[in-house]
């Protein structure tokens, strides 16, 4: 019996046996709610519900029945039934679970309630069916919120304060204009005490009435907050008669107040981390403007900087949340100064290699753009990540490191990996973190903090907000004069509530104000008050400042703003004066900030939409012309997409994230990539995904956004566009499907970049289908195709002569090379190869085609292989991988250990078989490489037989035939069948080898020796007919006996 799961509170999803469906069009999904709802329907009904009045009887009989069709294909062929005439309902003999139901009959007041009815669930166009939710979606909402209000009355009866509170701001999101819930939260802060939350709350109350219903709260909420009132003068009164006498206070600018014991747990712990006593890492933790970063960086400036010590700092931003290591990027650069200037190269050089094959812009180079790289395998991060660790262990005993990361809750997920393996490979010896975090972090962060709190490798200090006592002492330092009445005191507490940056900004529009009216009920006016009474000029500086969220340099404000240098100068320094921007100095350049992110949050939104729009658009437009067709260029498209997004021009938005995830992926997709190279380090930008090629549903999911936005577009594109950034698409997907051995989706979009460019006398269209050949390449290799690859191959080198690049040949030689040895012909693919091997050799540019080097040899030693020149080829492979691992490239030595392990098998030296095919499968399990994964698993699973393993050889051959099978190669299931005929003639004479194998090997040695040379016909590899051979010997002298 099927079981469905229907989950239509919130956002709908269906559960067909534990796993989610997924219905292609809407109008599906529209039918199935509805009779999941109601339980039956008669076909018209649904009809005119659904399609109603669009198109003829006929397409709308049509699209019912397609609708139905779907519904059946999805969850089975007898889910609707037709009992009578023309009357859907559900099959009785389906078990369907419906969330609806389960939330009426529960008598818990809150249970089951994920949301409205159908959430952001419509038809476009259609009142109808529109009505119908809206009109289910209210009746449940109806029964939430009494049950809600309910649960409220039960838990503040049962003094349950925690519950209470949840369900009013529960019941205020509903409805913030029920007042009798004000009134509820404000009587239950009053019991607690919480009289400043009491206040706040009945302020928000009293402007949301006088600007939205221009009326006063009600008399139960006045006379409440009266009651509170006097209750709070009471207890500050208690308070101030205790308070001793102050010392007279430094500046305003140079206070640090308060914090004692934090601050002397801090310094006594880097104190002990630098004697070589206890060593803990620390995580400060708190609200927003709490002090966090302060205190830190205080006790920081206190402790005398050493020579066995050196600390790095570095922050976390929201809009880089989804950049894989974007916050270790600075600390690197610092790093990679610090190390070049204190450390010999011989030291210092593993690392800076390490790193730049995470962040490639840190390697030195000259030269253009090249021709796009495009063979597929994705390294993962954590190859990198590890070895980057293990360097960085090493170069701290040399010098103690401090880390220190601001804003911990904004890293992501690899950021936050890397230090966890620094901090539980090395154990704080060497190496000491300084964390800052907000409360609102997201779960994976929280985890961390907890496992190494747990571990004991970090401690965690909790910042409060300022009690009432600190908040007038700390305002009586800042504005020694400001604070004279009470009632001024109470007022500048309950604005503030103990926030130290509150504190700070509200103090600030006093000193500069000398007046509590511009003190509004939120920071967000105490801010404006600060900004309002700027010049003309300032303004508009700090308007242009905030379409920006890390910074702009002096260079780029200097353009966008039109004037003189001395004039931006002028306005610049005076936004210094008042506290309101800061300079910021930067790897790549010094940057122009906000002090505070909510100042820039202010000024940003003060601004009309319309602004905001042709400033972005200012700003795109002016990054737009530092493109220079290079390498550099992948460090401006995050920012490009930023700009265009928010002005709202959809067509370029669309270009720069095509190409930004499609420069990404050059990379992570490619069996051999050239290595892409940049001379400067910067910040991307903005709300761009993350891009972890270890993370195929999240490239999955990007890839799918991408699409939706290219449909959407398409009909907006020109020739130019068609030949750029929609090719650049076109090959994007292809190669995504095919590197996922997903041919018969990505075969599709590669022919349309193949229609697209072909017949174009153009430099760019000749190299877009040089790209669509790569991917032809690939598949025919996977394959083993040589017939087709032989055709591309020379299709290609005829291109290359309009597009000459060296290089460029020297990669199609090596793919000739391979072709020739796959066909038999050893002595034209030898030369091919030693053609591209002395070309790469040569090149200025040879670091950059490396994995292409490594491959050429590589092959070379396959050449030898098939002659079974044993020896001759380790050389080789062994030469191919040096290069490789002298580089840290992890991608394409899978297949290279591969090879070697063959080799050493088929000559018998099984210890060194071992020793490579174990690198081998360790490097498949790092990458997303197909091709060459049978062969590794299928020979490792034939060493376990040979050494008596026969459970783990089962397991290793097993999975050799699915990935040969996903694979769709001839030569790997012809090898495997031929490894089979050899297990069976052995079962013959082991019992034991038989008990694993029998069920899963049921035919004769012949029958799989016959089946191998059917698959292996069209396939060059003497070492297998070798072994066949022997096989049929062996089974035919079996039969004769």
């Amino acid at each position: 019996m099927k079981e469905i799961q229907a989950f239509l509170l919130g956002r709908p999803r269906i559960l067909l046996d534990g796993e989610q469906v997924s219905l292609p069009f809407k109008q599906a999904e529209a039918l199935l709610y509805y009779l999941l709802v109601e339980g039956s329907a008669s076909r018209f009904k649904l009809a005119d519900l659904i399609w109603g009045d669009r198109g003829d009887e006929k397409k709308v009989r049509s699209n019912m029945r397609n609708a139905i069709y779907v519904l059946r294909k999805a969850l089975g062929p007898d889910l609707l039934l037709e009992t009578q005439k023309d009357v859907l309902e559900m099959n009785p003999n389906y078990q369907v679970e419906v969330d609806l139901l389960q939330f009426m009959e529960d008598n818990g007041p809150l249970t089951g309630y994920a949301g409205d009815f159908l959430e952001e669930f419509y038809l476009k166009d259609n009142e109808y069916y529109n009505d119908w939710v809206l009109g289910i979606r209210q009746n449940y909402n109806r029964v939430y919120l009494e049950r809600l209000k309910q649960d409220v009355e039960d838990s503040f009866q049962q003094q349950q304060w925690e519950r209470c509170e949840s369900g009013c701001l529960q019941l205020l999101q509903l409805d913030e204009y029920d007042e009798s819930t004000y009134c509820r939260l404000m009587e239950l802060y009053r019991l607690q005490g919480q009289y400043s939350k009491a206040t706040a709350l009945y302020d928000r109350l009293k402007k949301l009435f006088a600007e939205e219903l221009f009326q006063e709260p009600g008399q139960e909420a006045t006379s409440l907050m009266e009651q509170i009132k006097d209750l709070r003068n009471r207890r500050v009164s208690n308070l101030i008669s205790q308070r001793s006498a102050m010392e007279k206070p430094p500046e305003a600018e140079k206070i640090f107040f308060g914090r004692e014991k934090e601050r002397d747990l801090v310094s006594s712990t880097i104190e002990s981390f630098l004697a070589g006593g206890e060593r803990i890492s620390l995580a400060v933790l708190g609200e927003t403007g709490i002090g966090k970063t302060c205190l830190l960086e205080t006790v920081l400036k206190e402790i005398d900087q050493r020579e066995e010590m050196s600390c790095f700092q570095t922050r976390c931003y929201r809009a880089e949340e989804q950049y894989a290591l974007k916050p270790w990027q600075n600390v690197f650069a610092q790093l990679i100064v610090f190390f070049r200037e204190r450390l010999p190269q011989e030291d210092s050089a593993p690392f800076v290699e390490a790193v730049s094959n995470v962040f490639p812009f840190f390697r030195q180079n000259g030269s253009g753009q090249p021709m796009d790289q495009d063979e597929i395998a994705t390294v993962r991060y954590n190859n990198s990540e590890r070895l980057i660790a293990q360097i960085l262990i090493q170069l701290a005993r040399k010098q103690k490191l401090i880390f220190f990361f601001d804003d911990l809750q904004w890293a992501d997920n690899i950021t936050i990996s890397l230090i966890q393996d620094i901090m539980t490979s090395e154990q704080n010896q060497n190496i000491l973190f300084l964390l800052t975090c907000r409360g609102d972090k997201r779960p994976f962060v929280d985890r961390f903090l907890e496992s190494m709190a747990l571990s004991r490798l970090l401690k965690k200090v909790n910042l409060e907000r300022f009690t009432y006592e600190e908040t007038i002492q700390l305002a009586n330092l800042l504005v020694p004069e400001g604070l004279e009445s009470e009632d001024v005191r109470q007022r500048f507490y309950r604005e503030t509530d103990g926030n130290p940056f509150f504190i700070m900004e509200t103090a600030n529009s006093l000193r500069h104000n000398r007046s509590m009216a511009d003190v509004t009920p939120n920071i967000r006016d105490s801010i404006y008050a600060r900004i309002v009474m700027l010049s003309g000029e300032c303004r508009n500086i700090l308007n242009l400042l905030s379409v920006f969220f890390d910074g702009a340099t002096f260079e780029l404000l200097l353009e966008l703003s039109g004037r003189e240098e001395y004039e931006l100068v002028d306005v610049l320094e005076e936004l210094i004066s008042k506290q309101l921007i800061r300079e910021s100095s930067q790897p790549e350049d010094v940057k122009f900030q906000f002090v505070h992110q909510k100042t820039l949050e202010c000024v940003y939104g003060e601004m009309s939409i319309t602004k905001k729009q042709l400033l972005h658009q200012k700003v795109g437009c002016c990054l737009e012309r530092k493109l220079r067709s290079s390498d550099s260029d992948l460090l401006l498209y995050s920012q490009l997409m930023y700009h265009f997004q928010r002005s709202r021009d959809r067509k370029k938005y669309l270009k720069y994230y095509v190409e930004y995830v499609y420069s990404y992926l050059n990379r992570s997709h490619e069996y051999y990539p050239i290595i892409v190279n940049a001379n400067y380090v910067s910040q991307p930008w903005a709300d761009t995904p993350e891009l972890d090629g270890s993370d195929n549903e999240g490239i999955a999911r990007i890839l799918k956004d991408i699409k939706k936005l290219m449909d959407e577009n398409m009909d907006d594109l020109d020739e130019e566009d068609c030949w750029g950034f929609l090719s650049d698409y076109y090959h994007m997907m292809g190669r995504y499907h095919i590197r996922l051995v997903e041919y018969e989706k990505g075969l599709p979009y590669i022919n349309k970049l193949i229609a697209l460019n072909a017949g174009q006398d153009s430099q760019r269209c000749y190299t877009n289908l040089i790209k669509a050949n790569r991917q032809l390449i690939c598949v025919h290799l996977d394959r083993y195709d040589t017939k087709n690859m032989r055709r591309v191959i020379d299709e290609s080198l005829q291109l290359l002569q309009n597009i000459y690049k060296v290089e460029e040949e020297a990669i199609w030689k090596r793919l000739s090379g391979l072709c020739s040895i796959m066909s038999g012909d050893i002595e034209k693919g030898i030369a091919d190869l030693q053609f591209a091997i002395v070309t790469f050799e040569h090149s200025e540019e040879k670091e950059r085609y490396i994995y292409n080097l490594a491959a050429s040899y590589a092959w070379l030693g396959e050449a030898e292989r098939s002659q079974m020149h044993y020896d001759q080829a380790k050389t080789y492979y062994a030469k191919a991988v040096s290069i490789c691992t002298s580089h840290f490239l992890a991608g394409g030595t899978a297949t290279f250990y591969t090879y070697a392990g063959q080799a050493a098998f088929d000559s018998g030296d099984l210890t060194a078989a071992e020793r490579y095919l174990a690198m081998a499968i360790r490097q498949f399990d790092a990458v997303e490489l197909m091709w060459g994964r049978g062969v590794a698993f299928g020979y490792y699973g034939m060493l376990c037989v040979q050494q008596g393993r026969y459970q783990e050889a089962f397991q290793y051959l097993t999975r050799a035939e699915r990935f040969s099978q996903r694979l769709e190669s001839c030569y790997e299931q012809g090898m495997l069948n031929r490894m089979y005929g050899q297990i069976a003639l052995r079962m013959k004479e082991d019992s034991k080898l038989r008990s694993v194998f029998g069920r899963y090997l049921d035919q004769s040695a012949e029958f799989y020796a016959a089946r191998a040379r059917k698959l292996l016909q069209n396939v060059y590899s003497p070492v297998d007919l070798l072994y066949l051979e022997q096989v049929e010997r062996r089974a035919q002298s079996n039969i004769e006996e």
